[in-house]
């Protein structure tokens, strides 16, 4: 039985394969202003100068009632839009769009962005704002890994890139959670096809809101998948533990094919390894549009700027795929986009390393950190991709989560959704499940837990 690792160090992520110095958290002084003029997240508490993107005042409300409900609801059903974006316009607000999206406008012939008034509804429990308040003075990158960071953003004063990436990987999912989830890949002008559909476990031990730094064992989290759809691919399941240390032991993945009746160790899923359930349309580190270590990119931090980005995006889950799935693009009129402050991060891939996209720009939200766009270049240096996630509010834990998204081949057609939810399709959102001790995450677990 595969056990866990006792050398555990409290960083994140794989293997690192270039060294670099620790670098000190900010100053007392500086994190002051999370408790002034800083959300506790560390974006800008105000508005901006025209007043479309308005104060932070704390989010969304917190309803713990909802905690456990298989539907979120729409909590901004009632808004008017307040102008549609389309090819005949796109040059107009170019300025808001992402280069992605303006040649998606450009691209797609009726393809639209529907803008609506800006909600800032992020929100996070205490004890993550109270960690998060601790990691500003106390987190410091080393090796391409965070240190001294548990249970909230590491970096809520980014300096660089680098950090706001660490910041989207440390977004808030919950401690212990279920969901089911689906995947759909839509082939150029075809019908959607249903790759995955699976109930999933995942435990985030970082963010055991009983826990503290001290007690931490190291582990970022553990989940467990099984699959139910389609007929193929029923009774698989997928265990896999990303150990939260500096690499001295591995992401490690293990799957049970009810084929073969076995256990086996899977294939890493990390970095721009093939995604199964996309057929070639997405990397490993395109789900949630960017996740994964750091270390094979350089990241330059470009800077913040106001853009139109997908966001409290309820309405998408609340359809059924007939609904949402285009032939060539997700049906705009269940979309909503609103005007947003998004850093703007370029991926270059670092000296010595190889990716299969070399060049990415991608958009993080400045309230939750969540990767909103990619535009994704090849060798040639031509945009082939777009990488779009939608957020959505679930005031039961409360939290706004940018976790499902869809990428798109802008040569070829086609796009591929990732981890989606479709809650008249029988689909779950987040909902709080118990904690399971270890011995339940163990590989020769999975045979046994697995069913038809």
């Amino acid at each position: 039985m595969a056990k866990v690792p006792t050398n555990f160090w409290p960083m994140m992520g794989l293997a690192a394969f270039m060294a670099s110095t620790a670098q000190a958290g900010v100053t007392p002084e500086e994190a002051a202003k999370l408790k002034t003029v800083l959300t506790p997240s560390g974006a800008e508490k105000a508005g901006n100068a025209t007043g479309e993107i308005p104060a932070w005042t704390g989010g969304m409300a917190y309803q713990p009632q909802l905690a456990t409900a298989k539907t979120v609801g729409d909590p901004h059903a009632g808004d008017h839009k307040v102008l549609t974006i389309d090819a005949s316009n796109a040059d107009k607000y170019a300025a808001r769009l992402s280069a992605g999206m303006l040649q998606m406008l450009k691209t797609f012939p009726g393809f639209h962005m529907d803008i609506y008034p800006t909600h800032r509804d992020a929100a996070w429990p205490d004890y993550r704002n109270q960690n998060t308040f601790l990691n500003a003075t106390r987190a410091s990158l080393k090796d391409h890994f965070p240190i001294q960071a548990y249970a909230g953003y590491p970096f809520p004063i980014p300096k660089n890139g680098e950090e706001i990436a660490w910041n989207s990987n440390y977004q808030f999912r919950g401690y212990a959670v279920t969901s089911i989830n689906s995947g759909y890949l839509v082939p150029a002008g075809r019908s959607p096809i249903l790759t995955s559909k699976f109930l999933s476990f995942k435990q985030a031990d970082v963010d055991n809101p009983s826990g503290n730094y001290d007690s931490w064992n190291g582990l970022s989290f553990v989940t467990v998948s099984r699959y139910t759809a389609p007929p193929a691919r029923a009774g698989e399941m997928l265990l896999a533990w990303d150990d939260g240390t500096s690499g001295k032991q591995p992401y490690s993945v293990w799957q049970y094919l009810v084929g073969q009746r076995r256990v086996r160790k899977a294939p890493n899923i990390k970095y721009d390894g093939t995604y199964p359930d996309c057929s070639g349309f997405a990397g490993s580190d395109e789900i949630e549009v960017w996740n994964g270590d750091t270390d094979r990119y350089d990241m330059k931090l470009i800077g913040k700027k106001e853009m139109y980005i997908p966001y409290d995006n309820n309405g998408l889950y609340n359809t059924t795929p007939a609904e949402a799935y285009g032939p060539n693009f997700i049906n705009p009129d269940v979309l909503r986009w609103e005007l947003h402050r998004v850093w703007v991060v370029d991926f270059q891939v670092a000296p010595g390393f190889r990716h299969s996209i070399p060049h990415r720009t991608v958009y993080f939200d400045e309230d939750t950190y969540g990767a909103a766009l990619a535009d994704e270049y090849n060798a040639a240096g031509t945009m082939f991709r777009e990488n779009i996630g939608f957020s959505y509010g679930q005031p039961g834990f409360p939290a706004l989560f940018f976790q499902p998204n869809a990428v798109y081949d802008l040569h070829g057609g086609g796009y591929c959704t990732l981890s989606m939810f479709h809650f008249k399709d029988g689909d779950q959102g987040f909902q709080l499940t118990p904690p399971r001790p270890m011995s339940a995450w163990q590989p020769d677990m999975l045979a046994a837990e697995s069913a038809r």
